[in-house]
């Protein structure tokens, strides 16, 4: 990722993949989503917010992320293994 950051880099490759959702830490609707857990003291404040929209956008998205080093984690109906909101 020389010269940019991750979340520059993200917004970069999301602009050719128009299907997938995207909320940035700027949106209002940010907090609210991220903050959707079921175990309580944890306070998720993720990169960004992404909602693919098909298997394809999740395998484009997870060739992004390893391919930039940058850590991610799959919610499925709502939250993941670990309780993470996203």
């Amino acid at each position: 990722m020389t010269g940019s950051t991750p979340l520059t880099a993200l917004e970069a490759f999301l602009l050719s993949h128009p299907s997938i959702g995207y909320i940035p830490p700027t949106s209002a609707e940010y907090v609210p989503t991220a903050s959707r857990g079921w175990i309580a003291g944890i306070n998720a404040r993720p990169l960004a917010i992404v909602q693919p929209q098909s298997p394809a956008d999740v395998a484009a998205l997870v060739k992004f992320a390893k391919s930039h080093a940058v850590p991610f984690t799959v919610r499925s109906g709502g939250h993941n293994l670990e309780g993470r909101p996203f």
